[in-house]
This record gives structure tokens, C-alpha cells and sequence, in this order.
């Protein structure tokens, strides 16, 4: 079992999905995807799960089959993704944002 070390509750917002495939979707577009992992973000005191897929249709979906994958064979897209969730709320003046399970 993974324990976490975090004592943050849930925001009650529904699950975001974070899309990583090359094709960049449409607001509000409906795709059919594959889950690879999550990101466990905390923002401003609450946990924010970020469910991390890719677009069944894309080139890379067939060669990736969870996280550890998209480390693999996608080197930066994580790094990159948590970036932006850890800093896109800064210019509004809150706080920068945290990650669980690190």
C-alpha cells in the first residue's frame, strides 16, 4: 500500500485529465483515451488529482502503458506538466502549488 504523507483533503472538484498526446484538442472536444497515471497536486491546502492519459489515436499510445512509460520514453513531459500546474496561478498573486507522492 502507498501511504502518503500529506494530510490534505480532496477539493471536491470533479477529476481534471491532463491529455500529453501530440495533437492539440479543441475546448470542450470529447476523446476517447488512455489513463497512464496521476498527479497528486496541492493547491492552496487541498489535493487536486490530475489524471495523466493520452489520446488513443495518438502515435506514442501504443508504447505507453502507464507513468513510468511516459518517463521513459516522453523525458520532460512530466517535468513540464507539473511546472506549469506549480506555477499557473502565481501572476494572481496565490500562492505556487505543491505535489503529493513526489
Amino acid at each position: 500500500a502507498v501511504v502518503s504523507t500529506q494530510s490534505t483533503g480532496g477539493d471536491n472538484d470533479p477529476l481534471d485529465a491532463v491529455e500529453i498526446g501530440s495533437a492539440v484538442a479543441t475546448r470542450g472536444e470529447v476523446k476517447q483515451v488512455k489513463i497512464l497515471g496521476v498527479i497528486a497536486m496541492i493547491d492552496e491546502g487541498e489535493t487536486d488529482w490530475k489524471i495523466v492519459c493520452i489520446d488513443r489515436n495518438d502515435p506514442m499510445a501504443d508504447s505507453l502503458s502507464d507513468i513510468g512509460d511516459v518517463e521513459a520514453k516522453m523525458p520532460g513531459i512530466l517535468e513540464a506538466t507539473r511546472d506549469w500546474f506549480r506555477i499557473y496561478k502565481d501572476h494572481t498573486g496565490k500562492p505556487m502549488n505543491d505535489f503529493a507522492y513526489k
